[in-house]
């Protein structure tokens, strides 16, 4: 799974950056057809997606033990 949002965030930046150089990836160019806003926000919504997944693996599965003080009912 962190493989697949390193690819999902690099295709967001690579959707932002390359126009700026004339070049557009092939299979995001889908993009540009829904206008600017729509546009940006699929791109944004790229970067910020691959990058909750590549995140999201680092913390699954990690336990926190609490150590609670024990209740002294006796006294």
């Amino acid at each position: 799974m962190k493989r697949l949002g390193v690819y999902i965030t690099l295709f967001g930046v690579a959707a932002i950056a390359l126009p700026y150089f004339d070049r557009q990836l092939y299979i995001l160019s889908w993009i540009d057809n829904w206008g600017d806003v729509i546009s940006w926000i699929i791109k944004i919504s790229l970067i910020v997606v691959g990058t909750v997944i590549f995140f999201s693996n680092k913390f699954k599965g990690k336990a926190v033990k609490l150590d609670l003080p024990e209740n002294d009912t006796n006294s």
